[in-house]
């Protein structure tokens, strides 16, 4: 509902919307494909593919654990790696990183979360690898 309007007006609308919802305590089915407005306004979310649904939960169950890869990449930025698991530890180009589950053989398909990254100096953290771009957008900045 709050697409076609300037950011600016958006943001200000929905946390207008939100202190309004709240407020009132009523029961509102809202339906976007604004993922800042589902995670904003709802108490719960409901994630739709091809007309079923494929997960509810919190906006913080929903983002933090995905049910699957489609509402990993749906809600929020995300970055899924298939690499093989050797001795509990996901086995990368740049390095090897410790994984939840204690998995000592096996594949594995995790997803990183852009904001769960940091950019170190060279040998200073367990994984390395090269920037290839840099673009500003503003509140931040995207690293390929």
């Amino acid at each position: 509902p709050l697409t076609a309007l300037d950011a600016a007006l958006r943001d200000r609308l929905r946390s207008e919307l939100n202190r309004l919802l709240r407020a009132l305590g009523i029961t509102t089915i809202y339906v976007t494909h604004d993922q800042a407005e589902a995670m904003e306004l709802g108490d719960r979310i409901v994630v739709m593919r091809k007309g079923a649904i494929a997960q509810i939960g919190t906006p913080r169950e929903v983002y933090f654990a995905p049910k699957d890869r489609f509402v990993a990449e749906f809600i929020g930025a995300a970055n899924i790696v298939e690499a093989p698991v050797e001795n509990g530890l996901l086995i990368l180009p740049g390095g090897r990183l410790p994984i939840e589950g204690g998995a000592t053989s096996a594949n594995a398909t995790v997803m990183i979360r852009p904001e769960t990254i940091r950019v170190t100096s060279a040998g200073a953290e367990a994984l390395s690898g090269v920037v290839d771009s840099v673009s500003f957008i503003g509140d931040r900045q995207r690293l390929v």
